[in-house]
């Protein structure tokens, strides 16, 4: 099974910094995720880096630029149809 890599952005601050925030939804899709929680991001594309593809996907779902993006952890995990890279 192909591990399909994904890039996930948490946004921790305001760009004040005055206060924490998180950017999360609910999935809603005719699919084995409907209904899971998720955070902005989405498939890393071709000869893109992680870093540009948080930038990226934050950018499109979300609006927003991030100036100081660091990286958290690697997540991997197995679904019955497919395995991710986070």
């Amino acid at each position: 099974m192909k591990t399909i890599n994904v890039a996930v952005s948490i946004v921790l601050k305001d760009p004040t910094g005055s206060e924490c925030q998180a950017f999360i939804q609910k999935r809603e899709e005719n699919g084995p995720l409907d209904g899971m929680w998720e955070f902005p991001g989405g498939k890393i594309r071709s000869l893109e880096s992680a870093e540009s593809a948080a930038r990226r996907e934050l950018a499109e779902e979300t609006g927003l630029k991030t100036q100081n993006l660091k990286f958290f952890k690697k997540y991997n995990h197995e679904y019955s149809d497919r395995k991710v890279a986070l």
